[in-house]
């Protein structure tokens, strides 16, 4: 997929300007990975992943496992204020 996340602490959440509870933060973004493709961008909270709720660092591993490229995946993220919807496809 193409990107690292963290556990967002209180400073990260003020820097960040974050409002909801849960989630992880992406801090990283493969240049020319899926992810970059879809528009996931470096900063964006990642609060569902395929319905699956993400409220701590261990759902979004559990959802990441369950997850496959090949037939899609969708994303709920939180960025500057706003709830966006993702969707990553392999395209190989």
């Amino acid at each position: 997929m193409g990107i690292s996340v963290e556990a967002p602490n209180s400073e990260l959440r003020n820097s960040l300007n974050i409002s909801v509870e849960g989630g992880v933060v992406v801090n990283d973004v493969a240049s020319n990975s899926t992810a970059a493709g879809a528009g996931v961008q470096r900063g964006d909270l990642i609060v569902s992943l395929n319905g699956i709720e993400i409220n701590a660092l261990a759902d979004y591993d559990s959802a990441i496992e369950s997850a496959n490229l090949a037939v899609g995946v969708r994303m709920r993220v939180f960025r500057n204020g706003v709830t966006r919807f993702v969707f990553m496809k392999s395209t190989s």
